[in-house]
């Protein structure tokens, strides 16, 4: 019986280191921004129109970085590079809330367009990151500055797709 007790508590003992080593995962949102998103729940226009504020922040983010003299040169890249995880997961979000939306058939004519508008603005500012970036900065965040630049790229065409969509459905007069 003492035996199967050890067995039990070294089960017990592995399963809490596993746990600790288990990679944690990152959030690209702070506490703030959570909060902003989940009290705009039931608003599509505010709740799209954050996204896109946030998204955007972390490209601005981005450029405060890489001119930033108290970061050391060689952390920039590696900051970048999160920042651009950061920027392609709130994006993705952007994406998943109007599928949400546009299955409940809310009207998204409105925030479409800001969308549209801060996908032009990504682009301009992801463009710029790569004609501006090193060859040595571009080996830590070429892989997902494309990976951004592709989502903005297919994302800018199915934004305009879906907003003409939703300038052709007829619209109840209030």
């Amino acid at each position: 019986m003492k035996t199967l007790g050890n067995i039990v508590f070294a089960s017990f003992l592995l399963l809490g280191t596993a746990a600790a080593a288990w990679p944690q995962t990152h959030d690209p949102l702070n506490p703030n921004e959570i909060d902003d998103l989940r009290d705009s729940n039931q608003v599509p226009d505010q709740r799209l129109k954050l996204l896109v504020q946030f998204a955007g922040a972390r490209l601005v983010q981005i450029a405060q970085v890489r001119s930033d003299p108290k970061i050391a040169a060689a952390d920039r890249p590696e900051r970048v590079h999160e920042l651009l995880q950061d920027f392609t997961s709130i994006y993705d979000q952007l994406g998943d809330n109007l599928d949400m939306y546009r299955d409940q058939n809310a009207d998204l004519r409105k925030p479409l367009k800001l969308i549209i508008e801060g996908d032009s603005n990504f682009q301009g500012r992801l463009r710029q990151l790569k004609e501006s970036s090193s060859p040595e900065e571009m080996k830590q965040y070429a892989f997902i500055l494309s990976n951004a630049i592709d989502a903005v790229h297919d994302g800018a065409a199915e934004h305009r797709k879906l907003l003409a969509e939703e300038n052709a459905k007829p619209r109840k007069k209030k």
